[in-house]
């Protein structure tokens, strides 16, 4: 009987000092979050953020719209790629839907089961850009936070003269958070004139 209360007591003990964890992504759309940049120069959870690089575990990836969409790579990993949008193909305010997935090797399609491992990110759009996350904070929902169970993410361009820039970062565990490459989403009018290229 002393057995089976002290192990109760533990158990209460236990239960009471358990509190919710904050991981890196919550955290970072926190007030004090909101004012760590996406940069390789800051410190996040005690390791300096480690920049793009050329052959990343993580991308993020266009999931609508589908069709009336063109990818430009960037000369270096640390560009972002320009996603060419056809004016003619979209009306706007334009939804585009963004996910965070692990890369493909690149002989390989992307696999369509479920993520084998867990992970942490954050999108942000560009300052300058009229763009906002659903469901965002910071700036006027200027970035979004997710895992790698529900990892996807929605904004809108609202004109076809708009260009937006999504940058990103992730982590798993405690590791350091890393840079994903960029996404600059063009009007196929100002790509056509070479202004926003």
């Amino acid at each position: 009987m002393a057995f089976q209360s002290r192990l109760y007591l533990s158990l209460v003990c236990l239960a009471t000092a358990m509190t919710a964890v904050r991981g890196f992504a919550t955290y970072m759309l926190s007030s004090g979050g909101c004012y760590i940049e996406l940069d390789s120069d800051e410190v996040i959870m005690n390791n300096r953020v480690e920049a793009v690089v050329a052959n990343p575990s993580l991308e993020i990836v266009v999931v609508s719209p589908e069709t009336g969409v063109s990818i430009k790579s960037g000369s270096s990993p640390s560009d972002p790629q320009t996603i060419i949008l056809d004016d003619s193909a979209h009306s706007f305010p334009l939804e585009v839907q963004l996910k965070v997935l692990p890369t493909p090797p690149s002989s390989s399609p992307r696999p369509s089961g479920p993520v084998r491992y867990s992970y942490e990110f954050i999108l942000q759009l560009d300052e300058t850009s009229k763009a906002v996350f659903e469901h965002g904070a910071c700036d006027g929902d200027k970035r979004v936070a997710g895992r790698s169970f529900d990892s996807r993410a929605t904004f809108s361009i609202n004109s076809p003269t708009e260009v937006t820039v999504v940058q990103g970062a992730w982590t798993a565990g405690h590791a350091a958070v890393k840079l994903l490459q960029g996404l600059k989403f063009v009007p196929a009018s100002a790509a056509a004139s070479g202004d926003e290229l």
